[in-house]
């Protein structure tokens, strides 16, 4: 506890308000908002917000547990000197639920990816099933083979080749814009 007293427990807990608050991204009105959709703290503004970051006023224990499920923390956190075990911990916890979070979306989207390329997969079997039957111009027949052909390509890619793929799909959608405003 002593390294609390050399910049003041006041202070430490402005700043690591602050460090979680910027980390969200949030501005400090930002923060208030969110704090008054808390019970009880309705009238919570960014003066408050403010004075509290700068060590110029004292965070009562219910405003602190407040603060910390706003801010996804521990009273703990905000009240430990900066460089101390609890702040690193709690620095990589942040870190990891970042990455889990992330790793999550990843999943999702890559079920995402995984149903929409089972279903292109499915309609051009069933269209080159069935396009046999039908009568149509060889320029149709041509242009309905092609984009069978680049489905049943992009169906087969990996994902870092889907990334690649996206990359060149997307320079050549931009180089067609620029040679049609020329």
């Amino acid at each position: 506890m002593g390294e609390q007293n050399d910049k003041g427990l006041p202070k430490i807990f402005g700043d690591n308000q602050k460090h979680l608050r910027l980390q969200k991204g949030w501005s400090q009105s930002e923060l208030a908002r969110h704090m008054q959709a808390v019970p009880g703290w309705e009238k919570y503004n960014q003066v408050a917000v403010s004075r509290t970051e700068e060590g110029e006023r004292v965070v009562r224990l219910d405003e602190a547990i407040a603060l910390s499920h706003v801010l996804e923390t521990t009273v703990n956190y905000l009240i430990s000197p900066p460089d101390s075990y609890v702040t690193w911990i709690q620095e990589l916890d942040i870190q990891s639920k970042k990455v889990v979070d992330s790793a999550k979306n990843l999943n999702d989207a890559a079920r995402s990816y995984e149903n929409a390329r089972s279903d292109a997969l499915l309609a051009a079997g069933a269209i080159s099933k069935r396009r046999e039957t039908r009568k149509a111009t060889k320029s149709l027949k041509e242009k309905l083979d092609k984009k069978i052909g680049q489905i049943e390509s992009l169906a087969n890619l990996n994902t870092f080749q889907l990334l690649d793929w996206i990359e060149d799909e997307q320079d050549r959608l931009d180089d067609e814009k620029f040679n049609d405003e020329i």
